[in-house]
This record gives C-alpha cells, structure tokens and sequence, in this order.
C-alpha cells in the first residue's frame, strides 16, 4: 500500500512539474516574442537622447543625475587613492578611472597626483545631500553647465561644497561606427 501511494505523489507531482514547466516555457516564448520588438523601439529613443541637437528639460535633469553619481564616484576613487594600505596598481588605476570624470586631464591629474602622495585617513572624507543646484544651460552648440551642491564631511567637520558639471557633445566610437553623443563630465574649475 505504501508503495502505491509514493508511485501517485511521485505521478502527481511529475504531472504538475511537467505542466508548470510547459506554462514557463509558453510565457518565456511569449515574452521573447514581445521583447524581439521592443529593443529597436527603445534603442531608437535612447539614441535620440544622446543624438538631440539641444537638450531638452528632462534630458538636463538626466545628465544632471549622472553628475551626481559621477560625483559620488569620484570621492569613492578619491577614497581608493588615499588609502595606502590598497596595492599601487589598484591606486593608479583608480586614479587613470577618476581623471576620465573630468573634462581637464591634465590639471585633474594634478590634482589626484597631490591625493595619492599625501598621506591620508581615507574613511575621514565623505558626502552627502547631493543635489542639483542650478539646471544646465546652453553655453554653444554642444555646451551645456550646471552645477551641485552637497555637504562634504572632512574629520567630521560638514562644510557645504558646490562644484560645476559639463554636459558637452563628444565624439564615441560604437565598433566601426563614430557618433557625436552628450556626455557629462565635472567641472571643479567654479
């Protein structure tokens, strides 16, 4: 008797995986169905985002987004050059990652030369209520700026800091093709 009852669970339950599986298979042939046409739509409004002539409100309101997290990004690279106890190669490579931030190479390397030879508690150093203080406006054709403010914790002491942001149409290589696409960048030049 115990015998049959495992030969029915085992029955049931091969019955219900078996339909639950075909079930799985028929919504994920149907979501691909749906996805295969969606991606040309969606590629095509994202290229348009990145491909505009001038930006519109939203579209500054994104890239003002994307200062900010370019900001966070580069006191996280900031925290990695300081620390010495980080292997070399690791420091300079963040450093090579924080300079692409920035617009100005040159003078940015300068100034993360001057971070990685100074000494430094690297946990002393933070940021918080990053927030865009003024909406990018169009300098020319292919410049837009605008700026942050945030609160900058240094030993504990919290000082409101600004710093500037550059939306500015560059050129990028997508494989063989090149497009001209708005990238932000930060200004620590105001």
């Amino acid at each position: 008797m115990k015998k049959i009852n495992y030969i029915a669970v085992f029955f049931a339950s091969a019955l219900i995986l078996l339909s639950c599986g075909r079930a799985s298979n028929m919504e994920e042939k149907m979501m691909c169905e749906d996805s295969a046409s969606m991606p040309e739509s969606f590629l095509n409004k994202t290229e348009m985002d990145f491909l505009t002539d001038t930006l519109n409100s939203q579209q500054k309101e994104l890239f003002g987004k994307r200062a900010i997290q370019k900001l966070e990004d580069y006191y996280n690279y900031v925290e990695i050059i300081s620390n010495k106890n980080y292997d070399a190669a690791l420091r300079d490579h963040a450093k090579t990652l924080a300079s692409e931030l920035f617009l100005d190479k040159k003078n940015t390397g300068l100034i993360l030369d001057s971070i990685s030879s100074t000494p430094s508690d690297s946990s002393a150093v933070s940021i918080n209520n990053i927030a865009i203080k003024s909406i990018p406006k169009m300098i020319n054709d292919s410049l837009y700026k605008g700026s942050l403010m945030f609160e900058e914790k240094v030993h504990n002491k919290i000082q409101a800091r600004y710093t500037g942001f550059i939306i500015k149409k560059v050129t990028k290589n997508f494989g063989q093709e090149q497009s001209l696409v708005w990238e932000t960048y930060l200004d620590f030049s105001k």
